[in-house]
């Protein structure tokens, strides 16, 4: 919208013609894009109006400003907190029966625990290293796990299974039979994995 070099003699008129907004219509005329105003049936008078509506949210004085790099699934996470990114953005919840194997009957302390937690794989990604691997397909952990036994024979004794829902946690996205699955801290795979299955 142009700008009209009539704009301070309007301001200052004391013509109400000029002066008053409610008489402006769309004129070619200021400026390429201005609003003219009518006095009557004779010539225009040129003059800029924008009125502008600008939305706001108003906030309180001590309300604490949702953080958005906070995880949006709603989980708890906090034990990963020291961890950039983890569990990803990418990662989902899912619901199903899953399956994990487990060294005791029942499972003790040292059943379930991740990489991290044993000290292994060091140079796999952090945040993988804190997650468990649980399986979505019983056949198929059956098969892994009789390949671990020959470099372990006393261990991967049992297999356990648990109908995991959306509050448990979520998942590595990737469709594969094994899972990467990040426990929400208001659980515990010892809480959800309690049906033994061999």
């Amino acid at each position: 919208m142009g700008f009209c070099a009539s704009h301070a003699k309007l301001r200052d008129s004391s013509d109400p013609l000029e002066r008053d907004p409610t008489n402006c219509y769309p004129s070619a005329h200021c400026g390429g894009g201005g609003i003219g105003i009518r006095r009557g049936f004779g010539t225009l008078e040129h003059h800029s109006v924008m009125r502008v509506q600008v939305p706001f949210t108003a906030v309180s004085s001590g309300a604490i400003m949702a953080d958005p790099t906070a995880n949006p699934s709603g989980h708890d996470f906090s034990h990963l907190e020291d961890i950039p990114s983890c569990p990803p953005r990418s990662a989902s919840s899912r619901e199903g029966t899953f399956y994990a194997f487990h060294d005791s009957a029942p499972p003790d302390e040292s059943d379930f625990q991740t990489a991290a937690q044993r000290g292994t794989h060091r140079t796999g990604d952090e945040c993988e290293r804190n997650a468990n691997s649980i399986w979505s397909d019983l056949e198929a952990l059956q098969k892994r796990i009789s390949q671990l036994r020959r470099k372990h024979p006393h261990r991967y004794n049992f297999v356990s299974s648990g109908n995991i829902t959306n509050d448990h946690g979520v998942f590595k996205d990737a469709a594969d039979p094994h899972c990467t699955f990040w426990v929400c801290g208001k659980h515990s795979m010892r809480d959800i994995f309690t049906t033994q299955v061999s």
